[in-house]
This record gives structure tokens, sequence and C-alpha cells, in this order.
């Protein structure tokens, strides 16, 4: 019996019982990275990826093609990876919607924000 025996089991409960704030960056990736490789280790991927780009942020923003020069990272883990800040944006597009009366700089900045989450340079 292997120390890795049950090893995404245990991440599954841990994110069941506490949240993805209880996870280090690398199982952050680890445990997305479960999606697209249902079989295997995919902590060493994790760690490849967060040494080549250096932050989940960075990883997260990279293009597809950089992505897959990481070893472990194929065509699905790639897409995954990329479509996370994409869904992130939708959903933060789909919550400043609901702001009716842009009345506070606050309400503003929330309203705002989704249209420029993810860019690198002036829209």
């Amino acid at each position: 019996m292997s120390i890795h025996d049950g090893h995404r089991d245990r991440m599954r409960r841990q994110l069941k019982t506490s949240s993805m704030d209880s996870l280090s960056d690398v199982q952050v990736l680890e445990v997305l990275l479960y999606y697209a490789a249902p079989r295997g280790d995919t902590n060493p991927t994790a760690h490849a990826l967060l040494s080549r780009f250096g932050t989940l942020d960075s990883v997260f923003s990279a293009p597809e093609s950089e992505l897959k020069k990481v070893n472990g990272v194929g065509d699905a883990a790639a897409q995954l990876i990329r479509l996370v800040p994409q869904v992130a944006r939708r959903c933060l597009m789909s919550r400043s919607a609901q702001i009716e009366i842009l009345d506070t700089t606050s309400k503003c900045g929330q309203y705002l924000l989704p249209y420029f989450h993810g860019e690198s340079e002036e829209v």
C-alpha cells in the first residue's frame, strides 16, 4: 500500500469539509487536473506548472500552447486551465448585472471589475 493510495479521495473530502482556501496552490492545480486526467498522479504536473509559471494567476493566464509544453499537460488539461478564468469572469459579470443603481464607488467598481478581469492591457 502506497502513501498515494486514496489521495484523491482525501483531497475531495478536504474540499467538502473545508474549502478551496484550505488548499495550497499546488493542491488547487492538482485537484483541477483530476478532471482532465481521471487516473494517475497529477501532483508532479501541478508542481511543474507552478515551477514554470511562478504563480497560480500566471498559470491561468498562460497561453494554451505554453501550458502544453509542461510535462503532463495535454489538450484537455490546457483547455480546462484556460477555461477557469473565463468561467470566473462570466460569474462576476452575472453578479454585476444584478446591480441596479450605481450610486457608490464600490458598486461602480463591482460593476466594472468583470470587464477588466484577466486583461493585461488597457481595454
